[in-house]
């Protein structure tokens, strides 16, 4: 049966044209600790075939707002602890949500293309002031080091913001369907699925700190698997 009383709400938002049930693992873990979690596919804004550019962005960024503004009028909702994460392009889309809409209280990035290719069209949109995100933010980057110098995390101005990269994953690896199918072969190694659990479990610390005000899950973050996990 459903627990009785109200819970924090996270929205988690799907890379490139992908269903909501592309990272279920993740979100039904963070549900598993007292969560309600949700998420909309990834369609472009006249048909379900996402595009690169601004237009493909607001979709998904109005595609979260409607949610969250349905979401909010069952009561079992706390509407004052309300959190995104994405994968992605989804995690593209979260930041320019929470940029219009201060009630998103923390904001947790999976290898979001905002440090990559989206950041160029991320400048020129007009819902984009990196000033804007002054609410935690975390940031799971891939293993290659080469691949992107961090320019949006750079120019957040929150204090409260944390850059980790996973030492084993590659950009794909950050979905529960990779990470399933990958060891279900007889020969796989677990690394990508221990992996997979620390981002999980990371991000489960961050919104238990910053919307559950659970501040003893700080020093959580300190205490890194160094073979997998770094800070940058």
């Amino acid at each position: 049966k459903p627990a009785k009383g109200k819970f924090p709400l996270i929205i988690y938002a799907p890379s490139f044209g992908k269903s909501s049930i592309q990272n279920n693992i993740g979100c039904e873990y963070l549900a598993s600790h007292g969560y309600i979690i949700a998420s909309v596919a990834s369609a472009g804004e006249n048909s379900q075939f996402m595009t690169t550019d601004e237009i493909g962005v607001m979709a998904q960024v109005q595609d979260i707002e409607f949610l969250i503004n349905y979401l909010t009028l069952t009561n079992n909702i706390d509407a004052s602890k309300i959190g995104t994460f994405g994968y992605s392009w989804g995690g593209f889309s979260n930041i320019i949500h929470q940029m219009r809409n201060d009630y998103v209280k923390a904001v947790a990035s999976w290898d979001s293309s905002i440090e990559y290719h989206g950041y160029e069209i991320a400048k020129n949109m007009k819902d984009f002031k990196s000033d804007k995100l002054k609410v935690p933010y975390v940031f799971f980057s891939n293993k290659n080091e080469a691949y992107t110098e961090f320019p949006f995390y750079k120019s957040v101005s929150s204090n409260k913001k944390y850059l980790y990269r996973l030492k084993k994953l590659e950009h794909a690896e950050f979905t529960s369907y990779w990470t399933h199918f990958s060891n279900a072969k007889a020969n796989a190694s677990s690394y990508d699925l221990e992996s997979y659990k620390i981002v999980c479990e990371y991000t489960l610390v961050f919104f238990d700190i910053y919307l559950k005000k659970k501040k003893s899950m700080v020093r959580k973050f300190k205490n890194l698997n160094t073979e997998l996990i770094t800070t940058v």
